[in-house]
């Protein structure tokens, strides 16, 4: 069964976090089929809420799926302390499972990615997702990193936004019973048809239906009716661009946070063009 996993925005009102916004965001999810989540990523700005809001977010988003939804929370940091005291608060407050990114900023060379994942992994029962995002974190996992990381129990997976087919094709051919998620909603149907098992989506924050439906059917002539939208949603830096769509559609999104900006002009007015040509 191929899986179709929400990267959630995380809603705010008047600069403050809106918890009834976040509700009404999940149950957006229950309705249009989707039964995984993940909380506090990048789609999240996981960065930009306080200690006490991430943990509320966790909690709130815990309490509103229980039974429902299979709930990951991002908890990567660029310690490896961090990264395990964020773990296993997730852990205590009813995570399902733990996306983790790469450490950002430090760079830390193959063995210390190695000796960071083993590491937190030991500290956690929850099943992890290695989150590879070269482009925010400035570090690259290599094959053999993962082939190595892919033997640890909980270690289930990865989260690939690498833009790189040719690499997730030489992962899938060297590994087993480890699965690899799109991080990307554009290369999402390239990715299925080599033996990703799905998506963490951003698209579908507004699109759940419909992204379940191309996960599960692969379906060209649908990919390409999504197509202008995902193409849309890299205009800018991740989420601006989502929540944009969301305040337009009524959504509750609100603004990013600093020192992320609102949608540009010129953007806006494409946004516009684009709903009033496709909705």
């Amino acid at each position: 069964m191929k899986r179709t996993i929400t990267a959630l925005i995380t809603p705010f009102k008047e600069g403050q976090l809106d918890e009834g916004g976040l509700c009404k965001n999940i149950y957006f999810q229950l309705n249009g089929g989707v039964r995984e989540l993940l909380v506090l990523g990048s789609t999240g700005e996981a960065e930009s809420l306080s200690e006490s809001e991430r943990l509320r977010v966790i909690q709130i988003a815990r309490a509103e799926t229980q039974g429902k939804f299979f709930l990951w929370v991002q908890t990567g940091d660029s310690s490896t302390y961090r990264t395990i005291k964020k773990t296993q608060e997730a852990e205590k407050l009813g995570a399902d499972g733990a996306l983790i990114v790469t450490p950002y900023y430090c760079r830390p060379a193959q063995e210390g990615l190695v000796h960071h994942f083993e590491t937190v992994a030991h500290n956690t029962n929850l099943p992890i997702l290695i989150y590879h995002h070269p482009k925010r974190t400035g570090t690259s996992l290599e094959i053999a990193t993962l082939r190595h990381l892919a033997k640890i129990k909980n270690i289930v997976g990865v989260k690939d936004a690498s833009s790189d087919v040719s690499f997730v094709a030489e992962l899938l051919s060297h590994t087993t019973n480890f699965d690899i998620f799109s991080g990307d909603d554009l290369l999402t149907l390239p990715l299925l048809s080599i033996g990703a098992k799905g998506v963490i989506s951003v698209i579908s924050n507004i699109m759940p239906q419909k992204m379940c439906e191309l996960v599960q059917s692969e379906d060209k002539k649908l990919y390409y009716e999504l197509f202008p939208f995902l193409r849309f949603l890299q205009c800018e830096t991740n989420p601006i661009p989502i929540k944009a769509i969301m305040n337009l559609m009524g959504m509750a999104a609100g603004e990013c946070r600093l020192p992320l900006t609102p949608l540009n002009t010129k953007h806006h007015n494409q946004m516009k063009k684009l709903f009033l040509a496709h909705v």
